[in-house]
């Protein structure tokens, strides 16, 4: 990647950010029949536990579900997080390629069963990229993740979505980023929550 191109993706980050809409229902709210809601990290790396962490306490204190804390969910599982197969078989270097027939929705409803909630969210972040150019005073990286929203008895999909989360290390020019990993995290929850508290109308 060139200076000239990473400076203009610096300054462009802000814009696309703000075009990240992260998640939609597929189906109609009315398959949502109950409030008690956990939200799985679906890999064990940091940045799937991040994010698990973050949307849980953004639900927590701006939703109207009744979401499980994350160490309410370790006490119940025993186990956690697990290595879940997400909705993707396969992605490239760069990009998550979905699959929704991947998932290992019989993994999913296990978990429902031991936690006792109505719904279910998982989120993967498989990708953690990094762009180096030599000479410049600046390294960009870049967080894919995806989600699915599970509500039940059923285990029916009601909704879904993908994320990308950047920040920068070194001297930025021109644009305001997140400085390490945990801010990147924290803004891209900040914006799935909004997105998922808006397409199931379960603002408080």
């Amino acid at each position: 990647m060139s200076k000239k191109f990473l400076l203009f993706y610096f300054l462009s980050i802000t814009f696309l950010f703000s075009c990240t809409t992260g998640f939609k229902m597929i189906a109609d709210k009315s398959n949502i029949k109950g409030h008690s809601l956990a939200v799985i990290a679906g890999l064990k790396n940091d940045e799937t536990k991040l994010y698990a962490e973050f949307l849980t306490t953004k639900l927590q204190k701006e939703s109207n579900f009744n979401v499980l804390s994350q160490d309410q969910i370790k006490k119940q599982l025993n186990i956690y997080p697990l290595a879940i197969k997400g909705p993707y078989s396969k992605f490239s270097v760069e990009e998550i390629l979905e699959d929704y027939n991947n998932t290992d929705i019989e993994k999913i409803k296990e978990i429902q069963q031991k936690l006792n909630v109505d719904n279910i969210i998982v989120i993967w972040a498989p990708i953690h990229l990094v762009y180096k150019q030599k000479g410049a005073t600046s390294d960009l990286y870049e967080i894919h993740a995806i989600n699915q929203f599970f509500s039940f008895p059923g285990a029916k999909e009601v909704g879904r979505g993908k994320i990308k989360t950047m920040y920068a290390t070194g001297l930025v020019i021109g644009a305001k980023v997140p400085r390490n990993m945990n801010m990147a995290i924290q803004n891209g929850t900040d914006v799935l929550a909004k997105n998922i508290i808006e397409e199931t109308g379960m603002a408080k």
